[in-house]
């Protein structure tokens, strides 16, 4: 078609434009090289990254759009908290803190704090068709409890008092 390709689209460094369909609407795809290792482990994105009192999961825009998923409409267990877009990277990030867990799901063993979510894409029918297919990705964060430890120890007589 006339003018310049992809014109209207800006990838990351880890993607390329193409065509979409054969009615020229363009999107981002992912580069080979950079989708491999999700590719090969099948994952849609990085491992969760878990703190003291956080936890983060970041998928790949690219290879969500090769699933046919939109982020737009993906959310984790509380619909107010939706994956965040890195205009420059498009990596789609869900994360959660103690102060708003998004619906998380908290266990306690004695050593470790478990965090456990959904991210699952909206109800979106009417009449009682459904538009697009349900997403399901559980994920967990594990979060170490610090060790603690006790010692024993003997005062030695002293003139001083605090």
């Amino acid at each position: 078609p006339p003018g310049a390709f992809c014109q209207d689209r800006t990838c990351s460094d880890h993607e390329f434009c193409g065509e979409k369909s054969a009615g020229g609407e363009t999107r981002c795809f992912c580069r080979a090289i950079f989708a491999s290792k999700y590719r090969k482990i099948n994952s849609l994105g990085d491992p969760p990254v878990c703190s003291q009192n956080s936890a983060s999961l970041s998928l790949v825009g690219c290879l969500l759009e090769d699933k046919g998923i939109d982020y737009s409409v993906l959310q984790l267990k509380e619909p107010t908290c939706r994956g965040q877009i890195d205009k420059q990277t498009h990596m789609v990030t869900f994360s959660f803190n103690s102060a708003n867990l998004c619906g998380s799901e908290i266990t306690n063993n004695n050593s470790q704090v478990i965090y456990k979510n959904t991210i699952m894409s909206q109800n979106l029918s009417s009449g009682g068709i459904a538009h697009q297919d349900q997403v399901y990705i559980d994920f967990s964060c594990i979060q170490t409890q610090p060790d603690i430890q006790t010692a024993v120890f003997r005062i030695k007589s002293s003139s001083v008092v605090q």
